[in-house]
């Protein structure tokens, strides 16, 4: 185990990090240069990313690795230009990051993806809750593809495959591999497999509003009431000017926490209420999007 694992243990910070090994991503290296028509620019949002390496791995795949004669490897990876975000807990692994990695959020289980749209997503989650991430993921990612390590009892998970066929999403294993060798060593047999969202997926946002607004009401046009904000405060007033952006931030959150309440109190009106005052679920939608 090398030094950076030891001080993530010390530190408490041990969220079952089994780093990513090499041979892992090779498969992932392939399908991003074979399946994309531009390959000079993409982003990647790494969810549990660890010190980063995922990263620099794929940055520097090793030039051997055999790819179609078609493909001029020195020259694709000469041109790559990844736009590196991250999620990651440990502040250990935060500080071992490269400076260039964007990091979007600290504790996954409380942040959403909905907002967050990238080119790919990449994750090797904690294998103990390896089924929550999973679905949480697919459920929320807006992203072309998702790339995921992950148990390979993954295909017999209901709930996984519910979510999947929820999103109409088409799966690919890329590669059987283990940890029996790895940095960290593991007994864990795992599926690289690749999450197809293509241009035919439900919206994620859609999916979210379905689970937290249970409202039912009929196609009719929504009232103008959403389509007007009441005036706010003078934010001169409200505003930190020696903490600006913190400030902005704690008022966002407001604003927004005042906003889903709102909305979830239409969940309690009766079905004929909300017909009587021309309330469309799809516009309820539409607004809070």
């Amino acid at each position: 185990m090398n030094e950076l694992l030891i001080s993530v243990k010390q530190n408490n910070e041990d969220f079952e990090w089994y780093p990513t090994k090499e041979e892992m991503l090779i498969p992932i290296y392939h399908d991003i240069i074979f399946n994309r028509s531009k390959i000079d620019s993409f982003s990647i949002l790494d969810i549990g990313a660890g010190d980063g390496r995922v990263f620099s791995i794929l940055e520097n795949i090793n030039k051997n690795t055999p790819l179609s004669e078609q493909w001029n490897i020195k020259s694709i990876q000469e041109s790559f230009n990844i736009k590196k975000y991250a999620i990651e807990k440990s502040k250990t692994l935060l500080a071992a990051m490269n400076k260039d990695v964007i990091i979007v959020g600290t504790d996954f289980t409380q942040q959403s993806l909905i907002d967050k749209k990238m080119d790919y997503i990449f994750c090797n989650p904690p294998y103990l809750d390896y089924v929550d991430w999973t679905c949480k993921i697919l459920k929320e990612a807006s992203c072309e593809i998702i790339y995921m390590i992950i148990p390979k009892r993954w295909k017999e998970n209901n709930i996984i495959t519910t979510v999947i066929d929820k999103r109409k999403i088409k799966t690919t294993i890329l590669g059987n591999y283990d940890f029996l060798h790895a940095e960290r060593k593991a007994r864990a047999v795992v599926d690289v497999v690749k999450f197809e969202l293509g241009y035919y997926r439900n919206s994620s946002f859609d999916i979210w509003f379905d689970e937290h607004f249970k409202i039912n009401a009929s196609q009719s046009n929504i009232s103008d009431y959403y389509k007007n904000e009441s005036k706010k405060e003078n934010l001169n007033q409200l505003v930190d000017t020696n903490n600006f952006i913190f400030s902005i931030v704690e008022l966002y959150n407001i604003d927004l926490q005042k906003l889903l309440s709102n909305y979830k109190a239409v969940e309690s009106l009766d079905s004929s209420i909300l017909n009587a005052l021309g309330v469309n679920i799809e516009d309820l939608n539409e607004g809070l999007k």
